[in-house]
Parts: structure tokens; sequence; C-alpha cells
């Protein structure tokens, strides 16, 4: 069978202007760009997602997916 699989990774925190603030606005608004996105892929076919599990952006899309 054929998957329609999405690999993810991206910044660590310290990497960010935010930093491990997650409570900032700009934080705020990449998580939910996060899990905007990954609905729309959902929708169009995606149904495996790997992440690295690394702190920052890989961590968050995991939150998105696994998090309803």
């Amino acid at each position: 069978m054929v998957k329609n699989t999405l690999a993810t990774t991206g910044s660590c925190p310290c990497k960010l202007p935010w930093g491990t603030d997650e409570a900032h606005p700009a934080c705020i608004k990449l998580k939910q760009d996060i899990l905007d996105s990954l609905e729309q892929l959902v929708k169009n076919g995606v149904d495996t997602i790997y992440t690295g599990m690394a702190m920052g952006v890989d961590i968050w899309v995991a939150e998105a997916v696994l998090i309803p």
C-alpha cells in the first residue's frame, strides 16, 4: 500500500527570535500555522507524519498531530 507521507523538521528554540517563550505571539502564530497546514495536508491525503522529535518545531508538529 502506498502511503502519503510527510516528514517534518524545523528550528530549535535557540534559533527562534522568541527562544523558549511559547506564550510569545509569534510562537502562538507559528503553532497555529503548523496546525492549519497539517489539517490541509490531511484533507489532501497525507496519512502518515514523521517528526524528528527535537525541541521546538519538531515537537510542535507532534503536538498538533497528537493533541486534538
